[in-house]
């Protein structure tokens, strides 16, 4: 693609976006990563921390019509390039689209992630669903890439004693929870989709903290085995709330110690992750774990830090605090 052609079929992109999805970076290319720009989708005006990396095709160049099938469009990137950008494409933690876009100015978007999007047949195309247009009316499928809006599929945990049984009669609950946070502190608690999960003074302080019902206290308290298992468990994850998004001109990266100047965005939200507890004393519940967490992205679409934190416990019958 031409780099007139390719600015043209950007800048479509970046009108479509802005018009009805929410905020376009596009990205340089010293780094020739396949992306061209970064999708901040907002919701109402408000940011809501998905992020979608996005590649960018225009033109009938790049059409294949050399098998009949009227529910696909074909694009032929080639076989090299496919295999050179497919494992970046996939190592990147967050959505991946192409967006291809005709002459008329029509656009379609497929995965790159999704190995639907990918010809056994022929490894030189890629496949976009003609049903998968490019408007308005993507923004809650782009999101339900990241995860963001899953329903609860009834996932179900059966937990054993010991998650649930660190209380003892000779002490005050406090003390025990206290006692399995502080050795919950100390182990290693990945999940399946987040990566390492932070486990620090910001959870205990927030689910004990002045101010809050002491029995919706003494639930989080009861539930701290029961979160550690739905962190470790859980893949599918729901946005709670808004994300705010920062441009900001440094960080700090607290595993180099070491202080990192440009231009990023710093990217905060918060993340529950949900599953039905059969309980082995008594009856099951749906439980919610909230993470925080933080991304900062550099001007090339870099992930460069992410930290998540564990935040709180609750079960869902309890009002959300």
């Amino acid at each position: 693609m031409s780099i007139k052609k390719g600015s043209k079929g950007i800048n479509i992109v970046e009108s479509i976006v802005i018009d009805h999805l929410g905020e376009w970076q596009k990205l340089d290319h010293e780094n020739d990563f396949g992306i061209d720009g970064l999708i901040f989708i907002r919701k109402k005006k408000v940011q809501t921390g998905t992020v979608i990396y996005t590649q960018v095709k225009y033109g009938t160049s790049y059409f294949n019509n050399a098998q009949n099938n009227p529910n696909f469009i074909r694009i032929k990137l080639g076989k090299k390039y496919i295999q050179k950008h497919r494992e970046y494409w996939e190592n990147i933690q967050e959505p991946v689209i192409l967006v291809y876009i005709d002459n008329d100015k029509r656009a379609w978007w497929a995965s790159l992630k999704s190995s639907l999007t990918y010809s056994d047949p022929n490894k030189d195309i890629v496949l976009i669903p003609k049903s998968q247009r490019f408007y308005s009316h993507s923004k809650s499928d782009l999101m339900r890439l990241s995860g963001a809006y899953f329903k609860h599929k009834k996932i179900r945990l059966l937990v054993d004693r010991e998650d649930v049984g660190y209380v003892r009669l000779s002490e005050s609950i406090k003390f025990y929870a206290r006692e399995y946070y502080k050795k919950w502190q100390n182990e290693k608690t990945i999940n399946p989709i987040l990566g390492e999960i932070t486990v620090n003074r910001i959870g205990w302080k927030h689910i004990s903290r002045p101010g809050r019902k002491f029995e919706r206290i003494i639930n989080s308290w009861l539930l701290l085995g029961v979160a550690k298992r739905i962190i470790e468990k859980i893949s599918y994850y729901y946005r709670l709330g808004s994300a705010t998004i920062e441009n900001v001109n440094r960080y700090y990266d607290h595993d180099k110690n070491e202080l990192f100047y440009g231009k990023y965005k710093l990217i905060k939200d918060y993340i529950g992750l949900r599953a039905t507890i059969e309980f082995p004393h008594r009856d099951s519940s749906l439980v919610q774990v909230v993470i925080k967490r933080i991304r900062i992205i550099d001007s090339n679409g870099k992930i460069v830090m992410k930290m998540s934190w564990f935040f709180s416990v609750y079960e869902k019958r309890i009002s959300v605090d």
